[in-house]
């Protein structure tokens, strides 16, 4: 039996306190996930798929399987499913990820969020930090940090398959979907999960701009494309 994709997935709360008769697994990591999808309009996109991946720099690394796994996952929530002919697909989805090169971003925060370190030193002389150490800037008008950060991007893309090439034209483009978020890991195993939850609404869709979405890694599209079965 073929999965199929809730229409409308429930939000899952944040871990919010211990209560002493609940044993938590651990509270969820929430991302800021930038999405634009795009669709084309003029064509009717199959059912049927081949699957191709492209791992950076072109080598497979040990996130192609689970990429695969996840992609496979959220286009059976749309009502497709893998060819057992590749060359009778109707569509060939392309999957791409990649890590961008280190930049440092400036992130707004509240001081009040903060603690400080070396409380005994004059106030002038001491550091405010946030959760992970990093000190927090003060200015006239706001607080901030700087994060050194590495863009995580996913891109599905739909084209014409071999059953529908003519030999005329290149295979023409159906939809895409490309996912973006910046972490400060410098791989994409983490957030791999995230991105591709993240996507799986948007499959076939056409977004008009790039949207901001908040995910967490617990949430149940993120469940959905990771379970097994």
């Amino acid at each position: 039996m073929r999965d199929v994709l809730p229409l409308r997935f429930r939000p899952l709360s944040a871990c919010v306190g211990l209560l002493a008769s609940v044993v938590l697994a651990g509270c969820a990591q929430v991302y800021d996930v930038k999405v634009d999808a795009l669709q084309n309009p003029e064509i009717q996109s199959g059912h049927s798929y081949r699957l191709v991946t492209k791992a950076q720099g072109g080598a497979p690394d040990g996130n192609q399987q689970r990429a695969e796994t996840m992609v496979r996952k959220a286009l059976a929530g749309h009502g497709m499913y893998e060819s057992e002919d590749p060359e009778k697909a109707e569509v060939t989805v392309e999957v791409a990820y990649e890590v961008g090169p280190k930049r440092v971003v400036v992130q707004p925060v509240d001081p009040m969020a903060g603690t400080i370190a070396d409380p005994m030193l004059p106030s002038d002389r001491r550091i405010i930090r946030d959760a992970s150490g990093r000190p927090i800037a003060l200015t006239d008008n706001s607080a901030v940090i700087l994060r050194e950060v590495y863009e995580k991007k996913l891109t599905i893309v739909a084209r014409e398959g071999p059953a529908a090439e003519t030999g005329e034209r290149p295979p023409r483009e159906l939809w895409r979907v490309e996912v973006k978020v910046d972490d400060e890991k410098d791989t994409v195993d983490e957030v791999l999960p995230v991105l591709v939850g993240a996507a799986v609404d948007h499959i076939g869709t056409d977004s008009a701009t790039q949207q901001t979405k908040r995910v967490s890694d617990k949430s149940e599209p993120v469940n959905f494309v990771t379970s097994g079965g």
